[in-house]
């Protein structure tokens, strides 16, 4: 019996060493692919470069998986963020994957990594700031990710679109604690305006996940607040969130809470329910409007929100405005209003038919 205890000591013993030969092995390949001259992030423009990040990030990937302790100790997630651009590709998703091994080995939180995230993987000069990340994220990429925070997660979505769409579910997270944590100047607040980021907190205030809409309705109303702060209320600010901001000026700031405003009141109005995704989308697109006075659509959308304290969500808002339009471009009136009923009235859900018990589509309002 004491032999064959002793046996077995021997074969853990030398299990445990071909492991610990395993992962020593492992880091020193990471090490090595991390030293080469290949391994950064190329621009979108550069196709036979990206070929090449795409076979380096394969091969870390496979190196990784085979050790994640040796990768964790690696700092796997450090030398990965320059490469991870938050959007909903395979790429992206098995980044956030191991990112999410290597935490669980480490026992640490890679929330602190994602504060350093630059949306622009050409690593193109900006402020060293979240706010600086936010300045440079898409409109088009932005604009997608409304459409999937604010739908059920059994929507069909174009494959293809993932690529081109930002994590929407990441991208509300990393706004919310940008928005609460930083200080933000008059060209902060511009530059949101021209990427649509704002949008993405209003259209997640019609998510069907609670914890989605409670991080939404944080940040809106962090919003809110700073750009209503005056030198009066500096210091209440800074005991509710903890930084402290001076007051703003600029163009576009009344249009902002006045859009802000009728989002909160959709919220009181529904008792922290969903808010009809075709209101959420409404007012995501409002923003985008309402910060552009030159837009041929700004005055009509001007008058309607001034118009009314509350949103009749039982309605689709200013369709008849639109459909029976006096511009002289009706024609861009309608292709609007086309395009916004499209994105935010129909969703095709997967159902279980109660006769014959096949799953079926069926097109719903949202």
């Amino acid at each position: 019996m004491e032999g064959e205890s002793w046996f077995r000591l021997k074969r853990r013993g030398s299990s445990l060493i071909l492991i610990a030969s395993q992962d020593n092995e492992v880091t020193r390949h990471l090490n090595n692919v991390f030293a080469s001259a290949h391994f950064h992030p190329y621009p979108e423009s550069e196709v036979v470069g990206k070929k090449v990040q795409s076979a380096v990030v394969s091969l870390v990937f496979t190196l990784a998986k085979s050790s994640i302790s040796a990768a964790a100790s690696s700092k796997i997630v450090e030398k990965l963020m320059p490469f991870y651009a938050g959007t909903l590709s395979s790429d992206d998703k098995a980044i956030v994957d191991l990112f999410q091994r290597a935490e669980l080995v480490a026992g640490g939180s890679i929330s602190a990594a994602f504060r350093h995230w630059n949306s622009s993987l050409d690593q193109s000069p900006i402020e060293a700031t979240r706010a600086g990340s936010l300045a440079v994220l898409q409109p088009g990429y932005v604009r997608r990710s409304w459409l999937r925070v604010c739908a059920s997660t059994r929507t069909q979505f174009p494959k293809e679109h993932a690529d081109i769409t930002y994590d929407p579910h990441f991208l509300l997270s990393f706004f919310a604690h940008t928005i609460a944590e930083d200080e933000f100047k008059a060209q902060d607040w511009i530059n949101m305006l021209d990427s649509g980021v704002l949008g993405i907190a209003i259209a997640a205030l019609a998510s069907t996940a609670p914890s989605v809409r409670g991080t939404a309705r944080s940040a809106l109303a962090t919003a809110l607040v700073k750009l209503q702060v005056r030198r009066s209320s500096s210091r209440l600010l800074l005991s509710l969130t903890g930084t402290r901001s001076q007051p703003l000026s600029f163009r576009e700031k009344d249009e902002i809470i006045l859009v802000l405003t009728h989002a909160r009141n959709c919220i009181f109005s529904q008792a922290g329910e969903p808010i009809p995704a075709v209101i959420a989308l409404f007012l995501a697109n409002c923003i985008a409007i309402m910060g552009t006075p030159e837009s041929a659509l700004y005055p009509a959308f001007s008058r309607f929100l001034l118009q009314r304290p509350v949103l009749d969500q039982r309605d689709v808002p200013m369709f008849y405005l639109l459909f029976y339009s006096t511009s002289e471009e009706p024609v861009d009136d309608h292709r609007w209003l086309l395009k916004f009923l499209a994105e935010g009235l129909v969703r095709t859900q997967v159902r279980r038919s109660p006769l014959t018990g096949k799953d079926c589509k069926l097109t719903t309002h949202a």
